[in-house]
């Protein structure tokens, strides 16, 4: 019946979900060439001309290199993309390792895309996840743990420090499907999406054939009462960090025990969650229960006499220490802790963007080009090292201080003036809580 067939977004329906967009300067919009990223590009390409002070708009396209097609396939979309007046990037991954390749994909897509915006400005990015993209990950989360929260995929957040927006989250597929055909447009089709062999296809099919544990409007219920809980937490655990944790531009933190043990137990988890994701160079959280052992270790050390300090513990990569001097019996150092999943060094290329450690954006200019120069984290450098963080530091956390080096020698700490004149611009990503983020001072 034609009253079954889905019906296109129209511009009203497109200017209501790119609301959130309205105050950005410039997004970057991530373009696969699939419908649903064709959707999105030719509604935010309309929405952008009805706009009095427009942001400006530039589309990226990734090649990953997965298919033999997909090089193709790519010019093919930005072709497409020039054809609705977009000016469109298409940007290549190499090097991706050969096993869990899907997962390594997307997190160098993301790296990609937030690099070249770093360099040109750009602080949002809009992805075309929809609600079928929705629903699916809510499956999968609960088939996972089905005593966790089922929030889904938040609308808004960040990748390192450019934020994500996902304005269809509410948008079934069908309609993004049918704004395409309206348009004319010619996507393109993504055999691993129906491929058996990865889990989000399997759950698709699974979906398709009416076999869930719940009724699709349930779990989306259920998912909006996760994510309204969730954002709760981000907002009072941000809150939290800005109150108890004084944060260093080299990515380290102080943590004041008194401040912390006043907010609720599941916020200073929360807070936890952050700090050891973040400060750890992580794509994803610690577990729950390792969380609760160390939420648990800090409270007994705030519940006793302090003047022994805090035994140590460390998680995901980060190290919660006693700190020095007259904080000791007030502060814990939370550091990058050195040898655990050591960095990459990176190649200090001239007009460049990358994250170092996943914990510094790292941008060079054009000017200066010398062989050799690069990035490095987990260096325990004995001049300027501990110097460049505050005396309640113990010895331990110059290891966290990334170093620029020429060949192998030491020059100077990446967050530093020394590096700034040297055409290098350095700044650590921060904490993340959902929508929010929080940044040491410069």
């Amino acid at each position: 019946m034609a009253a079954d067939r889905p019906v296109p977004l129209d511009d009203a329906e497109a200017a209501g979900v790119f609301h959130s967009l309205d105050d950005e300067a410039a997004v970057a919009i991530a373009v696969s060439g699939g419908p649903d990223s064709l959707a999105l590009a030719a509604l935010m390409a309309r929405w952008r001309r009805r706009l009095h002070r427009p942001p400006k708009l530039h589309a990226l396209v990734v090649d990953h290199g997965l298919r033999p097609e997909s090089a193709s396939e790519a010019r093919h979309t930005a072709g497409v993309l020039k054809d609705i007046g977009l000016e469109a990037t298409v940007l290549m991954l190499s090097g991706l390792p050969t096993t869990n390749l899907h997962a390594a994909a997307r997190i160098a897509r993301y790296d990609a895309m937030t690099d070249w915006m770093a360099l040109n400005g750009f602080g949002a990015l809009a992805t075309a996840h929809h609600r079928d993209d929705q629903l699916e990950t809510i499956v999968m989360r609960l088939a996972r743990d089905a005593e966790a929260g089922i929030a889904g995929i938040p609308a808004t957040g960040w990748w390192a420090d450019r934020r994500l927006v996902r304005p269809f989250l509410d948008v079934p597929k069908s309609r993004l499907t049918a704004t395409v055909r309206l348009f004319g447009l010619h996507p393109v089709i993504d055999p691993s999406n129906d491929d058996p062999r990865f889990e989000r296809a399997r759950i698709r099919h699974a979906i398709a054939g009416g076999n869930l544990p719940l009724p699709v409007s349930e779990l989306l219920a259920r998912a909006q009462v996760g994510a309204k809980s969730q954002d709760e937490l981000d907002a009072a655990a941000w809150s939290l960090g800005k109150e108890a944790l004084l944060l260093t531009p080299q990515g380290a933190a102080l943590l004041d025990v008194d401040s912390f043990m006043k907010a609720d137990i599941h916020v200073r988890r929360w807070l936890l969650r952050s700090v050891a994701r973040d400060m750890g160079g992580n794509t994803v959280p610690p577990a729950r229960d390792k969380l609760a052992r160390l939420e648990a270790r800090i409270g007994e050390f705030a519940s006793r006499d302090r003047s022994a300090g805090f035994a140590g513990a460390t998680l995901a990569g980060v190290r919660f220490q006693c700190a020095i001097g007259a904080a000791r019996q007030k502060m814990i150092a939370v550091f990058r802790e050195r040898g655990r999943c050591p960095a990459e060094p990176m190649t200090l290329k001239p007009g460049a963007a990358g994250l170092l450690d996943r914990r510094f954006r790292v941008i060079t200019s054009y000017e200066r080009e010398e062989d050799g120069v690069r990035a490095v984290a987990g260096q325990n450098i004995a001049h300027g090292g501990a110097g460049d963080l505050s005396s309640a530091f113990p010895a331990p956390a110059a290891a966290s201080v990334p170093f620029v080096f020429k060949g192998e020698m030491p020059l100077f700490p990446l967050v530093s003036q020394d590096s700034q004149a040297y055409g290098i611009t350095a700044r650590w990503c921060g904490l993340r809580f959902g929508s929010l983020r929080l940044e040491a001072p410069c």
